[in-house]
């Protein structure tokens, strides 16, 4: 095997396996990254990501250490040419100022994969993907029981409006994506979403005749991915109708600033817990501590709509500023409530939006008291 390269093509193209390649494997060529001619391959038997580098010469195969080259690659001059010579048991990697000789695997204990190299059935345009990927993942789930639940899912609303979905089933994210009807229903795990995540956008999402597997495709580089094997939830079932329900707007850095000081003072096991007390006059946030005291925020900001009777709802602070990451560039947010037992909907807006459950056992009577004060000062004003 010989490939004539600059340090700079290959140390681009290895940067891409970061997310592809663990660390530690049970079998030595998962570890590997394997040269075909131009064509650089790596898998962790979920994720295959082929990458085809820029070359002056280029043939033969070698599967080669791939922590130990990157670390190599990571240190030659990016303008200095670098040739590689696979051998059976090692390979020599020269440059300028030096030769480096890293351990090899035979290429033919490389996994073949049935699905790798097939042909797209079915195509949708990459605009937008990354940017949805980016609102959803915050709420996707990490455990093992509902397996389901740990990556993003294609969906569609009642509207018929294609969607990316995401949950955990204490908040949810819901993001406009254009796609087909082929790819309804099909769970993108959270490994790939993240690898997805580091990568500039895809310029197509491809469909294989194997329906257990997608593909993203770029000039010169593809990702392709098995599917979560189960049946995303009916995450509608939980998202109820806000038509008409009462609403709080809020200055969304004042709403940031007042959570991180009230889930200071708030924090407890199973997570910080702020209630939100509002009226047709203002709104506040508070919490208590039993050991560590009270906090009460008064958000000057906030505008309060369909309102008539003073109301609570509690939550997970750190759930809630989690979502409210994904508004980072906008002024205003808007949560949108029916009472304090059911889920929440924030948004800006648009067709994006997330949903937050409440949270019980907390001390309801001093957001009323809090309230009380303001509304006061208020009236009095």
């Amino acid at each position: 095997m010989k490939l004539v390269t600059t340090a700079q093509q290959l140390r681009s193209a290895l940067n891409l396996f970061r997310n592809i390649i663990e660390p530690r494997n049970t079998y030595p060529v998962l570890g590997t990254v394997l040269f075909e001619g131009a064509r650089v391959r790596g898998t962790n038997l979920d994720m295959e990501l082929v990458v085809t580098l820029v070359a002056s010469e280029a043939s033969g195969k070698a599967a080669i250490d791939y922590r130990s080259l990157s670390r190599l690659v990571a240190l030659i001059p990016s303008d200095d040419t670098v040739t590689i010579l696979g051998g059976k048991n090692s390979a020599s990697i020269l440059f300028s100022s030096g030769r480096y000789d890293l351990p090899c695997c035979e290429p033919s204990a490389y996994p073949d994969f049935k699905w790798s190299g097939q042909g797209a059935i079915d195509v949708i345009p990459g605009n937008g993907l990354r940017d949805a990927l980016s609102f959803a993942a915050p709420s996707m789930a990490s455990e093992e029981t509902r397996y389901y639940l740990n990556g993003v899912s294609f969906q569609r609303d009642k509207k018929g409006t294609s969607l990316v979905v995401a949950t955990n089933g204490h908040q949810l994210a819901a993001v406009p994506f254009s796609t087909n009807r082929w790819i309804d229903g099909k769970i993108l795990p959270r490994q790939a979403v993240t690898a997805l995540m580091k990568m500039v956008e895809p310029l197509r999402v491809e469909r294989l005749p194997s329906e257990a597997h997608i593909r993203f495709a770029w000039a010169g580089m593809t990702l392709t991915t098995k599917l979560v094997e189960g049946t995303f939830p009916d995450w509608q079932r939980v998202v109820p109708s806000f038509e008409g329900m009462p609403s709080v707007t809020f200055d969304r850095k004042e709403l940031v600033t007042a959570l991180f000081r009230v889930g200071a003072i708030g924090a407890r096991r199973g997570g910080p817990c702020s209630t939100l007390a509002y009226d047709a006059l203002g709104a506040t946030i508070s919490a208590v501590h039993a050991d560590f005291g009270t906090g009460r925020e008064f958000l000057s900001k906030a505008v309060v709509a369909n309102v008539g009777a003073e109301r609570t709802v509690s939550f997970r602070s750190d759930y809630m500023l989690t979502l409210l990451r994904n508004f980072a560039g906008h002024d205003r947010v808007r949560l949108d409530v029916i009472d304090a037992n059911s889920p929440m909907r924030l948004s800006v807006g648009d067709e994006a939006y997330t949903v937050l459950m409440p949270m019980r056992g907390a001390n309801e009577k001093l957001a009323l008291e809090t309230l009380h004060e303001v509304t006061a000062m208020g009236r009095a004003a």
